[in-house]
């Protein structure tokens, strides 16, 4: 619906009446549609019916108003590639990683190198107890579990690889 001049036959005073803005923002109104009253300054309707743009919706789906948020220290299982199983475990920031490696890290005291695994002692994956960690470099750990066809098997004993 126009606005019309205050000498017009379709003149609606009730139109021109500036309104607050229906999403809070606190802009003024002014002015009808369809015959409707408008509610909503340009571009400000998406605020409350876009979800993403609606603080409400926002704060719904952040970290822990999330259905699917786990506090800190929550563990859950992993399968690798190779069909093995490994605790992983959400840290402070919100990540993920694998809790043999977290539980290294905290014991050295710094963050593991790329070079840097760490091998299970007695072969359960999911067995994480500080004991039976020991960080090994890869090339030493390829030859404890990827060993090549005709080689003589090998194992990770008081941290070296001996022929077994």
């Amino acid at each position: 619906m126009a606005l019309y001049g205050e000498k017009h036959p379709k003149y609606k005073p009730e139109l021109h009446i500036p309104r607050p803005c229906a999403c809070g923002c606190g802009e003024m109104v002014v002015g009808a549609k369809d015959g409707r009253l408008k509610r909503f300054r340009k571009g400000h309707w998406a605020r409350v019916h876009n979800p993403m743009k609606n603080p409400a919706t926002v704060a719904k789906f952040k970290r822990e108003n999330h259905v699917d948020w786990k506090e800190p220290g929550t563990r859950r299982k992993s399968k690798s590639r190779d069909g093995l199983y490994y605790w992983l475990v959400k840290l402070d920031n919100g990540e993920w990683a694998y809790e043999h490696r977290h539980i290294m890290e905290q014991k050295l005291g710094r963050k593991l190198k790329k070079e840097e695994h760490v091998h299970h002692l007695n072969g359960d994956t999911l067995d994480n107890r500080p004991e039976n960690l020991a960080v090994i470099l890869h090339s030493d750990h390829s030859k404890v579990h990827c060993p090549f066809p005709n080689a003589p098997r090998r194992d990770y004993v008081n941290g070296e690889v001996v022929v077994v």
